[in-house]
């Protein structure tokens, strides 16, 4: 579930639809809790602001994009487990 889910993107209007990505890093931070960022460029992205926080959901936790000009970093913090709907808990 998205506890908050806050976006903002302008798009560029001349269809230059080209993805690269310029590589991630990623590391563990508690026993079930993970950091990752990725750096990347979008044609298509003038301007991209993306703030997240999920719970109760697979990889729940906290995720914010910032883009300028198709240029775009992606920081997310999340928990490695996977939620259970049906009887609601975590996996193991």
């Amino acid at each position: 579930m998205k506890l908050i889910d806050i976006r903002v993107q302008f798009t560029n209007p001349f269809d230059w639809n080209y993805f690269k990505s310029f590589g991630s890093l990623s590391g563990k931070l508690f026993s079930k809790m993970y950091w990752e960022v990725e750096h990347n460029f979008y044609g298509n992205s003038l301007l991209d602001i993306d703030f997240q926080i999920a719970i109760r959901e697979d990889h729940a936790g906290i995720s914010l994009t910032i883009g300028i000009l198709g240029y775009g970093v992606h920081l997310h913090i999340y928990d490695c487990r996977h939620w259970d709907y049906t009887n609601k808990v975590w996996m193991n």
